[in-house]
């Protein structure tokens, strides 16, 4: 079932068939938290997440200028991931607005469990970092150390070791 709302000419949809998955790879694919990540990853994420298009109601027909996406088990647990607005359409609230539909959304978990979101995302608000999914993610030790031995699942400082789409290590702490 899909979930509606609209405001001064734009519309917020759970309908993913609604979504241009192209733009929302093109924009993720340049953001410094999934920098080249594959087409195919980004409609796997959009497969299995509950995801929110804002659209622009335009006299020649709608166009997609956000995008947001809650990975959720619908019970306990809700997390809001790659979370932007395009920059033409900045400044006018809108942000505000995708985040306010996703916490009214009635199928998640809310106010009982917590929603895990990025402080201020950069893509809505352009000077902030958020903390994706991504970046959260505990690197498992599978790879290789330059010495050939499996890294510690711990950094020097006792930080968990984190996944970096750029291949590079990065450390949380």
């Amino acid at each position: 079932m899909t979930s509606e709302w609209h405001r001064d000419g734009f519309t917020v949809s759970t309908d993913k068939a609604r979504l241009d998955v192209e733009l929302i790879h093109r924009f993720l694919a340049a953001t410094y938290w999934a920098r080249g990540i594959p087409a195919a990853v980004v409609r796997r994420a959009i497969d299995h997440s509950l995801c929110f298009g804002l659209y622009e109601n335009a006299q020649d027909g709608e166009r997609q200028v956000g995008f947001a996406r809650v990975i959720t088990d619908y019970a306990t647990f809700a997390y809001l991931s790659d979370v932007f607005v395009l920059e033409a359409y900045r400044g006018r609230g809108l942000g505000d607005w995708l985040v306010a539909t996703i916490l009214a959304h009635p199928d998640l978990p809310l106010p009982e469990a917590r929603l895990h979101r990025p402080r201020q995302p950069r893509a809505l608000h352009g000077d902030r970092r958020p903390r994706s999914l991504r970046a959260r993610q505990i690197q498992r030790g599978v790879d290789k150390a330059p010495s050939g031995k499996p890294p510690s699942p711990l950094g020097a400082r006792g930080s968990p070791r984190v996944w970096n789409p750029n291949g590079s290590e990065a450390r949380r702490g």
